[in-house]
């Protein structure tokens, strides 16, 4: 049975690249993608489902979540896609599920 991905996506800015370029990639690779819905109360249960997460890229993340200023050429924000996410990474059942996470502000 292939593997059931769970993608964070925000579409914002994105457009169809954020609907189409992440998953292409997982089922190239074997996997079936599913994108989380973000409905208050619903993510344990899709975690649960899932064999793995990947946090597609988005908007910057609030600096003050890890204790830092906000720099000068700091970009959009998204606090709730941020509380989701980290939220999707630490949750209860995530101890044991692999997770893939690309940019949310990393520029190297």
């Amino acid at each position: 049975m292939k593997p059931l991905i769970g993608v964070s996506a925000g579409f914002h800015g994105y457009g169809d690249y954020a609907g189409v370029g992440y998953q292409r990639a997982l089922v190239m690779a074997g996997a079936v993608p599913m994108i989380f819905s973000r409905v208050e109360g619903g993510l344990d249960d899709q975690l649960d489902r899932v064999g793995g997460v990947m946090l597609a890229a988005g908007h910057d993340i609030d600096p003050g979540r890890y204790g830092q200023q906000p720099h000068a050429l700091l970009g959009p924000l998204d606090a709730a896609r941020d509380r989701f996410e980290l939220d999707s990474s630490s949750g209860r059942s995530t101890a044991a599920c692999p997770c893939s996470a690309r940019a949310g502000g990393c520029r190297c």
